[in-house]
């Protein structure tokens, strides 16, 4: 290879890790671009009386360049994020219209990676079959009530 190709190839490499972000700036864009919309989403289905409500998300929005351990794909970016967003002491917590940090910490979230890219929100419901409550994961959520197994005695 000669010296012009190698420079070439070397200025690529450059541009590329130059388009590799940090987790602070992906947080932040995140924050900013969705979290005063899903927090408007489910203080919405609150008031109607829901107990959960299903979003479905861009994955354009959660695909970014970066070397996060752990995140391989845009779903590990969106459960990573929701972790953070559910720290009351977070740098990445947006203000609503009144002035309040929005904070999720009393969200559950489950992020389905199917293709519309689901996401349910729940909150005041007991969930069953799942260890990671409270953490970012992708099992099967069955709410108890649900469950009738007084057929089975």
């Amino acid at each position: 290879m000669n010296s012009g190709e190698s420079k070439l190839r070397e200025i690529n490499n450059l541009k590329k890790v130059s388009n590799i972000q940090t987790k602070e700036e992906i947080f932040r864009i995140l924050s900013d671009k969705h979290l005063l919309d899903i927090y408007e989403t489910i203080s919405r289905a609150k008031r109607n009386g829901k107990t959960s409500q299903f979003m479905n998300h861009r994955r354009e929005d959660f695909n970014f360049r970066t070397k996060i351990d752990g995140v391989n794909n845009s779903a590990d970016l969106m459960r990573l994020w929701f972790v953070e967003i559910r720290n009351p002491n977070s740098n990445f917590l947006v203000l609503n219209k009144d002035g309040k940090k929005i904070c999720l910490d009393e969200i559950n979230t489950n992020v389905w990676n199917n293709q519309k890219f689901t996401t349910e929100y729940s909150w005041d419901a007991s969930f069953s079959g799942c260890k990671h409550n409270g953490m970012p994961c992708n099992c099967l959520k069955i709410r108890k009530p649900l469950i009738d197994l007084s057929e089975l005695n």
